[in-house]
C-alpha cells in the first residue's frame, strides 16, 4: 500500500542533513475595509522580529482586502520561541475582521525557491492556488502529480508546492509566479498543449475535492 508519511520523510531525508523539521506558515489577514495601508505599516515595523518572512501580498482577485504573509520556521519549536509579541497582536486584533494560519510543509519534489528581489520585481501578479484533496487520496495526488511536473516546469516553476500539517488538513497549496495576467494567460495555454500535463490534470482533478485560485500582488515591507 502507498504510504505517504514514509514518502514525505524519505524524501526530506534525501534533501536535508539538519535534525529539525523545517515547516512554513501562511497567514491571511482578512482586514477590515480601508485598513490596509495601516496593516502594512504595521508589518512593516514589526518586520523581522517574528521568524523568517519570505514574502507579503495583498489579494487582487479572488477575494478581497486579504494580506497574505509566508514565514518560515526551521522547526515549530522555534516559532514558539518567535512568536509575536502581545502588543503586536493587539494592535492587529483593531484592525483585522479574522486571521488565519496554516502550517505546511515542503514537498521534498519541489522545495521552496527563496524569492529574490529582482523576481519580487519582475513578477507583478502571482496566483496562490489551494487544492483540498479528498480523505485519503492527497498520497495518490503527490504520485500522479509528479508524473507531469517535470514537463510542467519546463514552461514555469511555482516557488513551492506545499502540503499541510496543522490547520485544515488534506490542503496542497502552490504559489506561482507570473509577470502580468497576460503572461499568466500565455503560461497556462501553453502547459494545456502538452498532453502529459493535460494527462496529469485530469489524474489528480479526480482526486481533489475543491480548487481555490487568488491573484496576488507583492508588498515591499
Amino acid at each position: 500500500m502507498y504510504n505517504f508519511r514514509n514518502l514525505i520523510s524519505q524524501g526530506i531525508r534525501n534533501f536535508s542533513t539538519s535534525t529539525k523539521t523545517k515547516v512554513y506558515e501562511l497567514k491571511t489577514y482578512n482586514v477590515l475595509p480601508n485598513n490596509i495601508p495601516a496593516f502594512l505599516e504595521l508589518l512593516k515595523d514589526n518586520n523581522g522580529k517574528s521568524s523568517n518572512r519570505l514574502g507579503t501580498w495583498t489579494t487582487e482577485m479572488g477575494s478581497s482586502n486579504q494580506v497574505i504573509s509566508l514565514v518560515e520556521h526551521e522547526s515549530l519549536d522555534d516559532r514558539q520561541v518567535n512568536e509575536w509579541n502581545s502588543k503586536f497582536q493587539s494592535k492587529v486584533g483593531e484592525l483585522v475582521e479574522k486571521q488565519d494560519s496554516l502550517i505546511l510543509r515542503e514537498f521534498p519534489w519541489a522545495p521552496f525557491k527563496k524569492i529574490s528581489t529582482q523576481q519580487a520585481d519582475e513578477n507583478k501578479v502571482w496566483e496562490l492556488r489551494t487544492y483540498q484533496s479528498k480523505p485519503g487520496k492527497l498520497g495518490q495526488w503527490a504520485v500522479d502529480f509528479t508524473n507531469g511536473f517535470t514537463e510542467r516546469k519546463k514552461i514555469s516553476e511555482p516557488v513551492g508546492v506545499f502540503f499541510s500539517e496543522f490547520g485544515a488538513l488534506n490542503t496542497i497549496v502552490h504559489l506561482w509566479p507570473y509577470k502580468s495576467f497576460e503572461d499568466r494567460f500565455r503560461i497556462r495555454d501553453l502547459a494545456l498543449k502538452n498532453p502529459v500535463w493535460v494527462e496529469t490534470v485530469a489524474k489528480t482533478t479526480a482526486n481533489l475535492a475543491s480548487m481555490e485560485s487568488k491573484t496576488i500582488v507583492p508588498v515591499k515591507l
